[in-house]
Protein backbone atom coordinates (compact mmCIF):
# COMPACT_ATOMS: atom_id res chain seq x y z
CA UNK A 1 0.00 0.00 0.00
CA UNK A 2 2.83 2.21 0.74
CA UNK A 3 3.91 1.52 -2.03
CA UNK A 4 1.13 2.51 -4.55
CA UNK A 5 1.28 5.63 -2.54
CA UNK A 6 4.89 6.44 -3.52
CA UNK A 7 4.44 5.22 -7.24
CA UNK A 8 1.35 7.39 -7.66
CA UNK A 9 2.92 10.46 -5.48
CA UNK A 10 6.05 9.54 -8.51
CA UNK A 11 3.41 9.60 -11.10
CA UNK A 12 1.79 13.05 -10.26
CA UNK A 13 4.88 14.77 -10.16
CA UNK A 14 6.31 13.68 -13.46
CA UNK A 15 2.70 14.81 -14.69
CA UNK A 16 2.94 17.85 -13.06
CA UNK A 17 6.46 19.18 -14.43
CA UNK A 18 5.36 17.57 -18.03
CA UNK A 19 2.19 20.17 -17.52
CA UNK A 20 4.64 22.54 -16.47
CA UNK A 21 6.71 22.27 -19.46
CA UNK A 22 3.62 22.57 -21.76
CA UNK A 23 2.85 25.97 -20.01
CA UNK A 24 6.26 26.78 -20.40
CA UNK A 25 5.94 26.08 -24.28
CA UNK A 26 3.20 27.96 -24.91
CA UNK A 27 4.64 31.07 -23.07
CA UNK A 28 7.80 30.74 -24.94
CA UNK A 29 5.86 31.12 -27.98
CA UNK A 30 3.61 33.81 -26.53
CA UNK A 31 5.88 36.27 -25.74
CA UNK A 32 7.01 36.73 -28.91
CA UNK A 33 3.67 35.91 -30.70
CA UNK A 34 2.42 39.20 -28.78
CA UNK A 35 4.67 41.52 -29.68
CA UNK A 36 4.57 40.56 -33.57
CA UNK A 37 0.97 41.06 -34.01
CA UNK A 38 1.00 44.11 -31.53
CA UNK A 39 -1.17 43.25 -28.15
CA UNK A 40 -1.72 45.42 -25.49
CA UNK A 41 1.83 46.15 -23.68
CA UNK A 42 0.24 45.41 -20.76
CA UNK A 43 -0.63 41.81 -21.81
CA UNK A 44 2.75 41.66 -23.38
CA UNK A 45 4.59 42.41 -20.20
CA UNK A 46 2.47 40.06 -18.61
CA UNK A 47 3.37 37.40 -20.76
CA UNK A 48 6.50 38.27 -20.09
CA UNK A 49 7.04 39.04 -16.71
CA UNK A 50 5.23 35.45 -16.17
CA UNK A 51 8.74 33.50 -17.75
CA UNK A 52 10.13 34.41 -14.10
CA UNK A 53 7.66 31.82 -12.14
CA UNK A 54 8.66 29.44 -15.26
CA UNK A 55 12.04 29.88 -14.21
CA UNK A 56 12.18 29.75 -10.70
CA UNK A 57 9.99 26.78 -11.30
CA UNK A 58 12.34 25.06 -13.39
CA UNK A 59 15.33 26.04 -11.37
CA UNK A 60 13.12 24.15 -8.21
CA UNK A 61 13.30 21.11 -10.03
CA UNK A 62 16.57 20.98 -11.20
CA UNK A 63 18.47 21.40 -8.04
CA UNK A 64 15.88 18.61 -6.28
CA UNK A 65 17.03 16.43 -8.90
CA UNK A 66 20.52 17.25 -8.70
CA UNK A 67 20.75 16.71 -5.40
CA UNK A 68 18.75 13.82 -5.11
CA UNK A 69 21.09 12.13 -7.34
CA UNK A 70 24.62 13.28 -5.58
CA UNK A 71 23.21 11.80 -2.36
CA UNK A 72 22.58 8.34 -4.69
CA UNK A 73 26.14 8.71 -6.19
CA UNK A 74 24.70 9.47 -9.14
CA UNK A 75 25.00 13.50 -9.89
CA UNK A 76 27.52 12.96 -12.90
CA UNK A 77 25.46 10.26 -14.41
CA UNK A 78 22.62 12.76 -14.05
CA UNK A 79 23.85 15.67 -15.65
CA UNK A 80 25.46 14.03 -18.44
CA UNK A 81 23.96 11.23 -19.32
CA UNK A 82 20.18 11.84 -18.20
CA UNK A 83 20.60 15.48 -19.87
CA UNK A 84 20.50 17.06 -16.59
CA UNK A 85 22.47 19.61 -18.64
CA UNK A 86 19.19 20.74 -20.13
CA UNK A 87 17.40 20.97 -17.04
CA UNK A 88 20.37 23.29 -16.06
CA UNK A 89 20.50 25.43 -19.26
CA UNK A 90 16.78 26.40 -19.16
CA UNK A 91 16.45 27.16 -15.84
CA UNK A 92 19.17 28.88 -13.85
CA UNK A 93 20.86 31.07 -16.50
CA UNK A 94 17.46 32.43 -17.49
CA UNK A 95 15.93 33.10 -14.32
CA UNK A 96 19.30 34.93 -12.80
CA UNK A 97 20.42 36.61 -16.20
CA UNK A 98 16.96 37.07 -18.03
CA UNK A 99 13.60 36.94 -15.95
CA UNK A 100 14.44 37.60 -12.54
CA UNK A 101 16.45 41.19 -13.39
CA UNK A 102 13.19 41.79 -15.23
CA UNK A 103 10.82 41.39 -12.56
CA UNK A 104 12.36 43.14 -10.54
CA UNK A 105 12.81 46.19 -12.90
CA UNK A 106 9.41 45.91 -13.67
CA UNK A 107 7.82 45.49 -9.89
CA UNK A 108 10.16 47.02 -7.76
CA UNK A 109 12.08 49.36 -10.24
CA UNK A 110 15.04 47.95 -9.10
CA UNK A 111 17.79 47.47 -11.94
CA UNK A 112 19.79 44.58 -10.91
CA UNK A 113 22.09 44.71 -14.33
CA UNK A 114 23.47 48.37 -13.23
CA UNK A 115 23.93 47.05 -9.66
CA UNK A 116 26.25 44.17 -10.98
CA UNK A 117 27.73 46.44 -13.18
CA UNK A 118 28.44 48.99 -10.50
CA UNK A 119 29.93 46.41 -8.08
CA UNK A 120 32.05 44.34 -11.01
CA UNK A 121 33.51 47.67 -12.48
CA UNK A 122 36.94 46.98 -11.06
CA UNK A 123 36.81 43.52 -12.42
CA UNK A 124 36.31 44.80 -16.09
CA UNK A 125 38.64 46.93 -15.54
CA UNK A 126 41.07 45.02 -14.88
CA UNK A 127 39.93 42.66 -18.55
CA UNK A 128 40.44 46.35 -20.15
CA UNK A 129 36.50 45.79 -21.08
CA UNK A 130 34.32 48.43 -21.74
CA UNK A 131 31.22 46.68 -20.46
CA UNK A 132 28.83 49.79 -19.94
CA UNK A 133 24.94 48.98 -18.88
CA UNK A 134 23.40 49.30 -22.08
CA UNK A 135 26.47 46.20 -23.94
CA UNK A 136 25.86 43.82 -20.88
CA UNK A 137 22.12 44.06 -20.95
CA UNK A 138 22.79 43.37 -24.67
CA UNK A 139 25.17 40.60 -24.26
CA UNK A 140 22.97 39.03 -21.98
CA UNK A 141 19.73 39.32 -23.59
CA UNK A 142 21.15 37.00 -26.17
CA UNK A 143 20.72 33.69 -24.15
CA UNK A 144 17.22 33.68 -24.48
CA UNK A 145 17.78 31.90 -27.25
CA UNK A 146 18.16 28.88 -24.44
CA UNK A 147 14.60 29.18 -23.68
CA UNK A 148 14.04 27.18 -26.77
CA UNK A 149 15.60 23.86 -25.34
CA UNK A 150 12.69 23.29 -23.23
CA UNK A 151 11.41 21.73 -25.79
CA UNK A 152 13.88 18.76 -25.28
CA UNK A 153 12.85 18.37 -21.55
CA UNK A 154 9.78 16.75 -22.79
CA UNK A 155 11.71 13.71 -24.20
CA UNK A 156 12.31 12.71 -20.94
CA UNK A 157 8.60 13.22 -19.61
CA UNK A 158 6.62 11.06 -22.47
CA UNK A 159 6.85 7.52 -22.47
CA UNK A 160 5.69 6.23 -25.60
CA UNK A 161 4.33 3.17 -27.31
CA UNK A 162 7.47 2.22 -29.12
CA UNK A 163 10.34 -0.01 -27.21
CA UNK A 164 13.12 1.75 -24.91
CA UNK A 165 15.94 1.27 -27.10
CA UNK A 166 13.42 3.69 -30.21
CA UNK A 167 12.76 6.50 -27.17
CA UNK A 168 16.36 6.76 -26.49
CA UNK A 169 17.67 6.81 -29.96
CA UNK A 170 14.88 9.77 -31.17
CA UNK A 171 15.80 11.52 -27.99
CA UNK A 172 19.87 11.48 -29.03
CA UNK A 173 19.53 12.70 -32.45
CA UNK A 174 16.71 15.20 -31.21
CA UNK A 175 19.15 16.47 -28.66
CA UNK A 176 21.89 16.80 -31.00
CA UNK A 177 19.91 18.43 -33.98
CA UNK A 178 18.11 21.00 -31.60
CA UNK A 179 21.25 22.13 -29.51
CA UNK A 180 22.86 22.42 -32.89
CA UNK A 181 20.27 24.55 -34.11
CA UNK A 182 20.38 26.97 -30.80
CA UNK A 183 23.87 27.34 -30.95
CA UNK A 184 24.16 27.96 -34.22
CA UNK A 185 21.91 30.64 -33.89
CA UNK A 186 23.22 31.67 -30.37
CA UNK A 187 26.67 32.35 -32.01
CA UNK A 188 25.17 34.01 -34.77
CA UNK A 189 23.85 36.52 -32.51
CA UNK A 190 26.98 37.14 -30.63
CA UNK A 191 28.85 37.91 -34.20
CA UNK A 192 25.86 39.92 -35.09
CA UNK A 193 25.69 41.95 -31.75
CA UNK A 194 29.54 42.68 -32.21
CA UNK A 195 29.39 43.94 -35.50
CA UNK A 196 31.31 40.61 -37.04
CA UNK A 197 28.61 40.00 -38.84
CA UNK A 198 25.97 41.97 -40.64
CA UNK A 199 22.18 42.52 -38.45
CA UNK A 200 19.33 44.62 -39.76
CA UNK A 201 19.64 46.02 -36.44
CA UNK A 202 22.35 48.13 -36.87
CA UNK A 203 21.43 49.41 -40.29
CA UNK A 204 18.53 50.89 -38.29
CA UNK A 205 20.66 52.36 -36.26
CA UNK A 206 23.11 53.76 -38.35
CA UNK A 207 19.77 55.38 -40.64
CA UNK A 208 18.29 56.85 -37.34
CA UNK A 209 22.05 58.43 -36.35
CA UNK A 210 22.05 59.88 -40.29
CA UNK A 211 18.98 61.42 -39.70
CA UNK A 212 19.70 62.75 -36.49
CA UNK A 213 22.41 64.17 -38.01
CA UNK A 214 20.20 65.86 -40.66
CA UNK A 215 17.76 67.13 -38.14
CA UNK A 216 20.49 68.77 -35.74
CA UNK A 217 21.99 70.60 -38.95
CA UNK A 218 18.93 71.47 -40.02
CA UNK A 219 18.11 73.64 -37.34
CA UNK A 220 21.52 74.82 -36.93
CA UNK A 221 21.18 76.28 -40.47
CA UNK A 222 18.26 77.92 -39.78
CA UNK A 223 18.59 79.19 -36.44
CA UNK A 224 14.93 77.96 -35.14
CA UNK A 225 12.95 79.31 -38.11
CA UNK A 226 10.12 78.05 -39.68
CA UNK A 227 11.69 74.64 -37.76
CA UNK A 228 8.74 73.05 -36.95
CA UNK A 229 7.68 73.28 -40.71
CA UNK A 230 10.72 72.11 -42.10
CA UNK A 231 11.08 69.31 -39.46
CA UNK A 232 6.70 68.06 -40.55
CA UNK A 233 8.05 68.07 -44.19
CA UNK A 234 11.52 66.10 -43.59
CA UNK A 235 9.83 63.72 -41.67
CA UNK A 236 6.46 63.02 -43.65
CA UNK A 237 7.20 59.62 -44.54
CA UNK A 238 9.08 58.77 -41.43
CA UNK A 239 7.27 56.55 -39.03
CA UNK A 240 9.85 56.03 -36.49
CA UNK A 241 10.00 59.48 -34.97
CA UNK A 242 7.68 59.87 -32.51
CA UNK A 243 8.09 63.34 -31.06
CA UNK A 244 11.54 65.94 -30.67
CA UNK A 245 11.59 68.21 -27.76
CA UNK A 246 13.82 71.10 -27.49
CA UNK A 247 14.58 71.90 -23.77
CA UNK A 248 11.54 70.30 -23.26
CA UNK A 249 8.61 71.60 -25.65
CA UNK A 250 7.24 70.13 -28.47
CA UNK A 251 8.58 70.73 -32.14
CA UNK A 252 7.12 68.05 -33.46
CA UNK A 253 5.27 64.85 -33.10
CA UNK A 254 4.05 62.34 -34.91
CA UNK A 255 -0.08 62.15 -36.40
CA UNK A 256 -2.26 59.21 -34.63
CA UNK A 257 -2.30 57.32 -37.49
CA UNK A 258 1.61 57.20 -37.06
CA UNK A 259 1.74 56.64 -33.70
CA UNK A 260 -0.65 53.45 -34.05
CA UNK A 261 1.79 51.97 -36.88
CA UNK A 262 4.30 52.41 -33.92
CA UNK A 263 2.02 50.55 -31.61
CA UNK A 264 3.91 51.23 -28.09
CA UNK A 265 4.36 54.91 -27.96
CA UNK A 266 4.69 55.92 -24.90
CA UNK A 267 7.59 57.55 -23.30
CA UNK A 268 7.52 55.42 -20.39
CA UNK A 269 8.17 52.46 -22.40
CA UNK A 270 11.79 52.40 -22.64
CA UNK A 271 11.97 48.78 -24.29
CA UNK A 272 10.19 50.48 -26.90
CA UNK A 273 11.26 54.14 -27.28
CA UNK A 274 14.47 54.79 -27.23
CA UNK A 275 15.83 58.88 -26.80
CA UNK A 276 18.96 60.60 -28.40
CA UNK A 277 19.81 63.78 -26.90
CA UNK A 278 22.13 66.84 -28.57
CA UNK A 279 23.24 69.66 -27.53
CA UNK A 280 22.44 73.11 -29.50
CA UNK A 281 24.17 76.43 -29.58
CA UNK A 282 22.66 78.38 -26.27
CA UNK A 283 22.69 75.83 -24.18
CA UNK A 284 19.75 73.92 -25.77
CA UNK A 285 18.90 70.36 -25.85
CA UNK A 286 16.83 68.52 -28.17
CA UNK A 287 15.76 65.16 -27.41
CA UNK A 288 14.46 62.83 -30.60
CA UNK A 289 12.36 60.12 -29.58
CA UNK A 290 12.30 56.72 -31.86
CA UNK A 291 10.15 53.82 -31.45
CA UNK A 292 11.63 50.43 -31.32
CA UNK A 293 7.95 48.84 -32.24
CA UNK A 294 9.39 47.35 -35.80
CA UNK A 295 12.96 46.72 -34.63
CA UNK A 296 11.42 44.44 -31.70
CA UNK A 297 8.60 43.24 -34.12
CA UNK A 298 11.25 42.10 -36.18
CA UNK A 299 13.24 40.47 -33.15
CA UNK A 300 9.95 38.59 -32.47
CA UNK A 301 9.38 37.31 -36.31
CA UNK A 302 13.27 36.08 -36.31
CA UNK A 303 12.31 34.17 -32.83
CA UNK A 304 9.45 32.80 -34.05
CA UNK A 305 11.16 31.13 -36.87
CA UNK A 306 13.33 29.55 -34.60
CA UNK A 307 10.85 28.47 -32.65
CA UNK A 308 8.79 26.95 -35.69
CA UNK A 309 12.18 25.76 -37.32
CA UNK A 310 12.95 23.50 -33.66
CA UNK A 311 9.06 22.23 -33.77
CA UNK A 312 8.81 21.23 -37.33
CA UNK A 313 12.12 19.46 -37.09
CA UNK A 314 11.25 17.88 -33.70
CA UNK A 315 8.19 16.50 -35.43
CA UNK A 316 9.93 15.41 -38.46
CA UNK A 317 12.19 13.34 -36.28
CA UNK A 318 9.32 11.98 -34.00
CA UNK A 319 7.07 11.00 -37.04
CA UNK A 320 9.59 9.88 -39.84
CA UNK A 321 12.65 9.16 -38.32
CA UNK A 322 11.17 6.88 -35.30
CA UNK A 323 9.25 5.05 -38.53
CA UNK A 324 12.14 4.58 -40.26
CA UNK A 325 15.25 3.33 -37.19
CA UNK A 326 11.49 1.05 -35.78
CA UNK A 327 11.70 -0.57 -38.94
CA UNK A 328 15.35 -0.88 -39.84
CA UNK A 329 17.31 -1.53 -36.63
CA UNK A 330 14.43 -2.05 -33.63
CA UNK A 331 12.13 -4.34 -35.35
CA UNK A 332 14.19 -6.59 -36.91
CA UNK A 333 16.27 -6.82 -33.35
CA UNK A 334 12.91 -7.55 -31.60
CA UNK A 335 12.00 -10.29 -34.01
CA UNK A 336 15.66 -11.91 -33.70
CA UNK A 337 15.88 -11.85 -29.92
CA UNK A 338 12.17 -13.48 -29.37
CA UNK A 339 12.80 -16.29 -31.44
CA UNK A 340 16.14 -16.72 -29.60
CA UNK A 341 14.19 -16.19 -26.60
CA UNK A 342 10.81 -18.12 -27.33
CA UNK A 343 10.43 -21.43 -28.44
CA UNK A 344 7.37 -21.31 -29.87
CA UNK A 345 8.30 -17.65 -31.80
CA UNK A 346 9.13 -19.24 -35.42
CA UNK A 347 8.46 -15.40 -37.53
CA UNK A 348 11.26 -14.04 -40.20
CA UNK A 349 12.38 -11.02 -40.41
CA UNK A 350 11.48 -8.88 -42.84
CA UNK A 351 14.47 -8.24 -45.54
CA UNK A 352 13.71 -4.93 -47.72
CA UNK A 353 15.50 -5.48 -51.17
CA UNK A 354 17.30 -2.52 -51.05
CA UNK A 355 18.61 -2.68 -47.09
CA UNK A 356 19.43 -5.81 -47.71
CA UNK A 357 23.37 -5.24 -47.35
CA UNK A 358 22.91 -3.35 -44.05
CA UNK A 359 24.86 -5.06 -41.51
CA UNK A 360 21.78 -5.79 -39.25
CA UNK A 361 19.91 -7.44 -42.06
CA UNK A 362 22.79 -9.54 -42.86
CA UNK A 363 22.53 -10.73 -39.25
CA UNK A 364 18.47 -10.97 -39.88
CA UNK A 365 19.70 -12.94 -43.31
CA UNK A 366 21.07 -15.41 -41.33
CA UNK A 367 18.63 -15.99 -38.83
CA UNK A 368 16.12 -16.32 -41.44
CA UNK A 369 18.07 -18.96 -43.40
CA UNK A 370 20.42 -20.94 -40.53
CA UNK A 371 18.95 -20.29 -37.20
CA UNK A 372 14.87 -20.47 -38.17
CA UNK A 373 15.58 -23.67 -40.30
CA UNK A 374 17.22 -25.48 -37.70
CA UNK A 375 14.68 -24.31 -35.18
CA UNK A 376 11.93 -25.75 -37.29
CA UNK A 377 13.79 -29.19 -37.56
CA UNK A 378 14.38 -29.15 -34.14
CA UNK A 379 10.47 -28.36 -33.18
CA UNK A 380 9.51 -30.75 -35.54
CA UNK A 381 11.65 -34.01 -34.61
CA UNK A 382 11.38 -33.26 -30.82
CA UNK A 383 7.25 -33.50 -31.39
CA UNK A 384 7.47 -36.11 -33.30
CA UNK A 385 9.10 -38.09 -30.62
CA UNK A 386 7.08 -36.42 -27.99
CA UNK A 387 9.98 -35.19 -26.17
CA UNK A 388 9.46 -31.71 -23.58
CA UNK A 389 11.09 -29.22 -26.01
CA UNK A 390 14.06 -27.25 -24.94
CA UNK A 391 15.96 -23.98 -26.49
CA UNK A 392 19.14 -25.40 -25.71
CA UNK A 393 18.26 -28.44 -27.56
CA UNK A 394 17.52 -26.07 -30.71
CA UNK A 395 20.49 -24.07 -29.65
CA UNK A 396 23.01 -27.56 -29.80
CA UNK A 397 21.26 -28.22 -33.19
CA UNK A 398 21.99 -24.70 -34.43
CA UNK A 399 25.51 -25.47 -33.80
CA UNK A 400 25.59 -28.59 -35.35
CA UNK A 401 24.76 -27.33 -38.99
CA UNK A 402 26.78 -24.37 -38.85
Amino acid sequence: MEENRSNFFYLFIELSVLFMILLVIIQTFLEDFSVYKGWSLDLVDKIKLSAVFFDLFFTFEFLTRFIDRITKGKGFFYFFCENGWIDFISSIPLLLLISLPEFLLQIKGFNLYSVFIEYTKVFWSFLAVDMTLFKFIKAVRIIRILRFARVLKIFGKIKSFVSDTVQRQIAVISTIVVTSIILFFLILNVFQEYGLLPKQNNKILDNELTLNRMIVNNYNYNNEINFSAILNNMLKNNDSIIKILINGIPVYEANESKKKYMKYNSMNDSDYVIKYDYDLPVSQIISIYYSRFQTKKLEAFNNLIMFSLIIVVLFSIIIIYTKIFKSSIADPVFVMRMGFEKINYVYNVKIRKHLEDDDIFILANDYNNRWLPAKMRKINEIRDNNIKLKLSDVIKDFKEIK
